[in-house]
């Protein structure tokens, strides 16, 4: 493969559907920086609650998108975000370590530190 079919092909998006309450909305997968920052937000000690709800609004804030892949929020809507749904809220975070690969020992290393 040469250079520039690499980098055309590594950079894709995947966009998958998430079923909610309320329809259907779409993620898409983290890039490398946005994986690379979400695991910094989850190794800080104490997890305090703050720090767990920054994370999961980092990680959805940064992948919850249209069928075409743009995204969807701002940080205007991070006030909102403790008022979602939390079962959607759920379905959504773990659509979107699904997407991103977080595979589950990478999930209990991240819940460990």
């Amino acid at each position: 493969m040469d250079r520039e079919s690499f980098l055309s092909s590594i950079v894709k998006t995947k966009v998958v559907p998430v079923a909610l309450t309320i329809g259907t909305v779409y993620v898409r997968s983290m890039d490398g920086g946005i994986r690379d920052r979400f695991e910094a937000m989850v190794t800080v000690e104490p997890k305090t609650a703050k720090v767990i709800s920054d994370a999961r609004w980092f990680a959805i804030s940064n992948c919850l998108c249209d069928e075409t892949g743009e995204l969807l929020l701002t940080g205007k809507d991070r006030e909102q975000f403790g008022t979602w749904n939390s079962a959607d809220r759920e379905l959504i975070f773990e659509a979107v370590l699904n997407a991103s690969k977080v595979s589950d020992s990478d999930r209990e290393f991240l819940e460990k530190n």
